[in-house]
C-alpha cells in the first residue's frame, strides 16, 4: 500500500507540469469587412437592395428608407405625407437606366427620382392591388424598363407608360437578359421572354438533378450559363444555349445550406449569399468553395448571417447586405489572416513569436499556441504551472521552447506526445523580458536591467550581470563582440566580458526615450521609441553614430512606434494602430495600402515577426499575418472626389452629378461646401486640402472635406480641392469648382469709385480710431506702463504656453527670478523718480541681453522674470544669466548722482520629460532668489 501511495504522489507531481489545450482547424481564408450600421447613419439595418450608380455613389434600399452613401455620410430619403415623397420606407429594388435616371421600387409602388428637385414621381402600373410591391427592376437591351412585382411583370416605355404585362400572380425575384431573351426568375420557376413570346422553363423535370421546388431568388448570367439561387434546391447552373440544367450544387457538394438568397459574380467566381449561413465563393472550374460567416464578437466579420444582397462595385469591392446591417470589403483583404481568442487563441493579448519550419509559436498573456501556417491548424497550450503571465519572448532550441515570463525563464517540452513545462530556476525570480539565442546559449534581459546567460546544453545559468543597465530590457540583439539592449531608459551597448555598459545617446537630454524595438541590418541599426520617433544608426568601426531621425513626415506621425521591420529597402512601421511605410533613402512616409482597422487592434510592444514572405504582428486583439507584397504593393487608383452637398445661405443643394460651376448672387453672403472622396473601406485615412484662386494660392488643410466661405468680393474664383488616397499621397486630379460672384446692379464704375472714396475715408478714420483704441487697451492689459515690459498677466499666459510646448517637445526651460537689492533705499534717498529710472534702465538692459525667443517681464515693484525656452540644460541657462548680470555692471547717473545697483537671481528649471505645475516652478525660483539674498550670492539655482 505504501508503494502505491508514493506512486500516486509521483504521478500527481508529473501531472502538475503537464499542460492542457486543444486543437482547431481555422478557415483557409478570411475577409476583413468594414461593418456599417444604423449608428453610422443607415436608416434601417435590414438591407433590401444595393446599387452603385455611374457616378460612384452607393445607394442602399432598406426597410427604413433610401440612402445615398459616399463612404462617410448617408443622405437619407424617407416617406413623408406629401405626394412627392417616397411612397414607403420599405425600398425593395433600385435601377439606374442608360439616361442616368434612378428608378425606385418600394412595397407601395414604383417611383422615378427627380434629383434636381428631390421629387419622387409615381409611376402608375394599373391596378394598385396587383402591383403593390416592386421586387425587381431591369433595363432590357432595347431600353425598355422591366418591372417585377409580387403579382407579375410589367414592361414600361422610357416615360413610364405600361406597354405590356405577363405572369400575373407570380412573385418575380430577378431579371437577366441578352440580345435574344429576358430571363425571369420567380418563386414559381424560370421563364424566358423572347420574340416567340413567354416560355416556362421546366427545372424540376430533369431526372439528372434533384430539383424539387425551383423557388428562385436571384440569378446571374455569365456567358451561356445562368446561375440560379434557390430556396431549398441549392445553386443551379442553367445552360441557355441548350435550355437545360448543366450543374447543381447542394450541401453534399460543400454548400453550407441549400437555401441561397443572393448571388454575385466577380472574376469568374460565383458568390453566394445564404439565407442563414453567411456567404461563400465558388470556383466553377474546380468546384472549390470558401465560406465566410458572421461572428458576434469579431467586428471584421459579416454583421449577420442572413444575406439579402451581394454587390461588386466598380473598384471590385464586395458589398454584403444583411438583415442586420451592411458590410464592405476589398478582396485584397483575403490575403490577410488574423487569429484571436474567438478562434481559440489562449488569450487575445499577443506578445511574442517564434517559428520552427511551418509552425508559428505564439506567446500570449495566458499560455502559448502552435499554428501551422500551411494547414491552418491551431494547437493551444494553457500553462497552469506558471499561471496567467505574459509570454514576453520566445526562443526555440532543439524542439524546446523557452519562454520569457514575469516569473523568469521557463522551458516548454513535448516528449512522447506529452507536453510539460519546467522552470530553469526557482519561480518568482526577476521577470524575463527578452531572449536572444547564440547557438546553445540564451542571452536574457530582465525587468530590473540585469543580464543572464542560460546554457541549454547543460540546463544551467552560466553568467549573471546584476543591473547591467538602469531599467528593464525590452530587447537584446547581438552585434560582433557586444550586445545591444533596448531599455526603457535608452539604448545601451553591453560588453558582458568586461562588465561595461555604454549609453548610445538618442537625445541630448539627460532623460533618454523608451526604446521599443531594434532591427539590425549588417552595420545599420534601426531604433524605434515610444514617443520620440525612429532612429537610424551606423557602425563606424568603433562606435554607433546617429545618422537619421524621423518623427513626422507628410502629416503622418512616427512618434509612438510599437514595432517595425524591414522589407526590401523599406521599413514597415507599426505605431499604435496604423501601418506605415518609410523609404529611408527618399525620406518618404506613407500609410500602407492595407490597414487593420476592421480588427480594432492596438499593436503591442515589439510583438512582430518577419518571415520574409509575410509580417506577423501582435496586439490587443490577437495577431495578424500580412503578406509582404500586400504591404509594399502600389496603392489602388485614388477614389474619385465629389462635391456631395453645398449650401447657399439657408438652402441646401444635393446632386449626384457634381457641378463644375456655381453662380452666387449679390444677396448670397454665406456658402458652404462638402467634398468627399468615395473611399468606402478606410475613409478616415483620407486627407483633404483646398485653395481659392486667385486670392489664396497656398494649399490649406480641409478637415473632413468641409469648407465655409462668406462675403466673397464679386468676381471670378476657382475653388480647388484635392484628396489623398488611403496611403496619404495626393495622386488624384484636383476638383475645380468655378465660382462666379455677381456684383450688385448699383455697383457701376462711377458709383463704385465715389462710394469707394467715401468708404475709404470712413474706413481710414474708423480704422485709425479703432486701432488706436485697441492698441491702447491691449498695451494697458498686457504691458507695464513704466518699463514697457510685459506685465504679470501677460507673463502668466506666456509661461503656460511655453510649459505646454516643453512638455510636447520634451525640451527644457529656465525661469529666472530677479529682485533688485536695496531698491527701497534708492527710493528713500533719491526719490521715486530716480527709482523709476532705475527700473526703466533694468528693463531696457534685459530686453537687449536676451534671445529673440526668450521672454522678459516685470511682475511688480523691483521684481523681474525671464523665461529661457529650449535650452540644453543648466549650462546654457548659466551663460544667459551671465549676460543678464552684465546689466548690473553699468553705473547709472541720475541728476548728478551715481547709482550702483545689484540684484539677487533665483533660477528654476522646467524639464518637459518630468513636468511640474506652474505655481511650483515659480515657488522654486522664488526660493532660490531668497536663498541668494540670505547668502549674498548673485545667482542661485533651485535645489530640492
Amino acid at each position: 500500500m505504501l508503494r502505491v501511495f508514493f506512486s500516486l504522489l509521483t504521478l500527481l507531481g508529473l501531472l502538475s507540469n503537464v499542460t492542457w489545450g486543444m486543437e482547431r482547424t481555422l478557415p483557409e481564408e478570411q475577409l476583413q469587412f468594414r461593418r456599417i450600421s444604423t449608428q453610422d447613419g443607415l436608416p434601417s439595418a435590414y438591407i433590401n437592395t444595393l446599387l452603385q450608380r455611374q457616378n460612384g455613389f452607393v445607394w442602399v434600399g432598406t426597410k427604413g428608407g433610401l440612402a445615398r452613401f459616399d463612404g462617410t455620410n448617408f443622405k437619407l430619403y424617407q416617406h413623408q405625407s406629401h405626394s412627392d415623397a417616397l411612397p414607403s420606407n420599405d425600398v425593395t429594388s433600385l435601377l439606374e437606366d442608360s439616361n442616368k435616371r434612378l428608378w425606385i421600387g418600394t412595397s407601395r409602388g414604383l417611383v422615378l427620382f427627380d434629383e434636381t428637385n428631390s421629387i419622387f414621381k409615381p409611376i402608375e402600373l394599373g391596378d394598385s392591388k396587383r402591383s403593390n410591391t416592386i421586387l425587381a427592376l431591369h433595363q432590357a437591351q432595347s431600353g425598355k424598363i422591366i418591372v417585377g412585382t409580387e403579382n407579375g411583370v410589367f414592361r414600361l416605355s422610357g416615360n413610364g407608360d405600361v406597354e405590356g404585362t405577363w405572369l400575373e400572380g407570380h412573385s418575380i425575384k430577378f431579371f437577366e437578359s441578352n440580345s435574344e431573351a429576358i430571363w425571369i426568375g420567380s418563386k414559381s420557376g424560370l421563364f424566358a421572354l423572347n420574340q416567340d413570346g413567354l416560355q416556362h422553363i421546366d427545372l424540376i423535370g430533369d431526372s439528372n438533378f434533384d430539383v424539387r421546388e425551383a423557388r428562385l431568388f436571384d440569378g446571374q448570367l455569365i456567358d451561356n450559363t445562368l446561375w440560379l439561387a434557390t430556396d431549398g434546391d441549392g445553386l443551379l447552373a442553367f445552360d441557355i444555349s441548350t435550355n437545360a440544367l448543366s450543374r447543381q450544387y447542394l450541401r453534399s457538394d460543400g454548400l453550407s445550406s441549400n437555401s441561397i438568397w443572393s448571388l454575385g459574380v466577380y472574376n469568374q467566381r460565383i458568390w453566394l449569399g445564404y439565407f442563414y449561413d453567411g456567404i461563400a465563393e465558388l470556383n466553377p472550374n474546380t468546384g472549390q468553395l470558401l465560406h465566410f460567416n458572421h461572428h458576434p464578437h469579431m467586428q471584421h466579420t459579416l454583421p449577420y448571417s442572413n444575406v439579402s444582397q451581394l454587390l461588386f462595385d466598380k473598384q471590385g469591392l464586395l458589398w454584403v447586405g444583411t438583415t442586420n446591417g451592411l458590410a464592405v470589403t476589398d478582396l485584397i483583404s483575403r490575403q490577410l489572416y488574423s487569429i484571436n481568442e474567438y478562434h481559440g487563441l489562449t488569450n487575445k493579448h499577443v506578445w511574442s513569436f517564434a517559428r520552427d519550419d511551418d509552425t508559428l509559436w505564439i506567446g500570449t498573456e495566458d499560455g502559448i499556441n502552435q499554428f501551422d501556417l500551411k494547414t491552418k491548424t491551431l494547437h493551444t497550450h494553457k500553462l497552469d504551472v506558471i499561471g496567467k503571465t505574459p509570454i514576453w519572448d520566445l526562443e526555440i532550441v532543439d524542439d524546446q521552447v523557452y519562454l520569457a515570463t514575469n516569473d523568469g525563464l521557463a522551458v516548454f517540452r513535448q516528449v512522447d506526445g506529452v507536453n510539460s513545462i519546467i522552470w530553469t530556476s526557482d519561480k518568482d525570480s526577476t521577470p524575463a523580458y527578452s531572449i536572444v539565442r547564440d547557438e546553445h546559449l540564451l542571452h536574457i534581459g530582465l525587468y530590473d536591467g540585469s543580464y543572464r546567460v542560460f546554457d541549454t546544453a547543460s540546463q544551467k545559468y552560466t553568467d549573471y550581470w546584476h543591473h547591467a543597465v538602469p531599467d528593464y530590457i525590452n530587447q537584446i540583439i547581438a552585434f560582433e563582440k557586444h550586445f545591444l539592449a533596448a531599455t526603457r531608459n535608452g539604448l545601451y551597448a553591453l560588453a558582458p566580458d568586461s562588465r561595461t555598459s555604454t549609453l548610445i545617446p538618442l537625445s541630448d537630454s539627460d532623460v533618454q526615450p523608451n526604446v521599443t524595438s531594434l532591427y539590425l541590418d549588417k552595420t545599420q541599426l534601426w531604433v524605434s521609441t515610444d514617443y520620440s520617433g525612429l532612429y537610424e544608426f551606423r557602425w563606424t568601426g568603433e562606435q554607433w553614430q546617429k545618422h537619421n531621425h524621423w518623427q513626422s513626415l507628410n502629416g503622418l506621425s512616427l512618434t509612438q512606434v510599437k514595432s517595425f521591420t524591414k522589407l526590401n529597402s523599406s521599413l514597415v512601421v507599426f505605431d499604435q494602430v496604423h501601418i506605415n511605410i518609410l523609404n529611408p533613402e527618399s525620406g518618404e512616409l506613407a500609410r500602407a495600402p492595407v490597414q487593420l482597422a476592421g480588427l480594432n487592434m492596438e499593436f503591442n510592444l515589439n510583438a512582430i515577426y518577419n518571415t520574409g514572405d509575410s509580417v506577423i504582428v501582435g496586439g490587443n486583439q490577437g495577431l495578424a499575418i500580412i503578406p509582404a507584397d500586400t504591404l509594399l504593393q502600389p496603392a489602388h487608383v485614388p477614389p474619385p472626389l465629389k462635391l456631395t452637398e453645398w449650401q447657399i445661405m439657408d438652402k441646401t443643394f444635393v446632386s449626384n452629378d457634381s457641378p463644375n460651376a456655381l453662380t452666387l448672387q449679390p444677396e448670397h453672403q454665406y456658402y458652404a461646401f462638402h467634398f468627399t472622396a468615395l473611399e468606402f473601406i478606410a475613409p478616415r485615412q483620407i486627407q483633404y486640402q483646398y485653395r481659392l484662386l486667385p486670392s489664396r494660392k497656398q494649399w490649406s488643410s480641409l478637415p473632413q472635406g468641409q469648407l465655409s466661405l462668406s462675403q466673397l468680393p464679386y468676381g471670378e474664383y476657382t475653388l480647388q480641392v484635392k484628396a489623398s488616397d488611403i496611403t496619404g499621397q495626393f495622386r488624384a486630379p484636383n476638383y475645380n469648382l468655378s465660382l462666379h460672384v455677381i456684383a450688385p446692379w448699383w455697383q457701376t464704375n462711377a458709383a463704385k469709385l465715389s462710394l469707394a472714396i467715401l468708404v475709404l475715408l470712413a474706413l481710414v478714420f474708423w480704422y485709425w480710431r479703432k486701432k488706436r483704441q485697441v492698441k491702447r487697451l491691449s498695451r494697458l492689459a498686457n504691458y507695464d506702463d513704466l518699463t514697457g515690459l510685459p506685465n504679470r498677466q501677460y507673463f502668466n499666459r506666456k509661461i503656460k504656453e511655453l510649459m505646454e510646448q516643453a512638455k510636447e517637445n520634451g525640451s527644457t526651460m529656465a525661469l529666472i527670478f530677479i529682485d533688485l537689492n536695496e531698491f527701497k533705499q534708492i527710493n528713500d534717498t533719491l526719490g521715486h523718480a530716480a527709482g523709476d529710472k532705475v527700473l526703466q534702465h533694468i528693463a531696457e538692459q534685459l530686453s537687449q541681453r536676451i534671445r529673440d525667443n526668450d521672454f522678459a517681464a516685470r511682475l511688480s515693484g523691483d521684481e523681474f522674470v525671464v523665461l529661457l525656452p529650449n535650452i540644453k540644460g543648466q549650462s546654457q541657462a548659466t551663460k544667459a544669466i551671465a549676460r543678464i548680470r552684465e546689466s548690473f555692471d553699468t553705473q547709472l547717473s541720475i541728476d548728478g548722482a551715481k547709482i550702483n545697483f545689484d540684484g539677487s537671481i533665483g533660477v528654476s528649471i522646467f524639464d518637459g520629460h518630468a513636468p511640474i505645475a506652474q505655481e511650483e516652478l515659480l515657488k522654486q525660483a522664488d526660493r532660490a532668489m531668497y536663498r541668494c539674498k540670505r547668502s549674498g550670492e548673485g545667482v542661485c539655482f533651485y535645489q530640492p
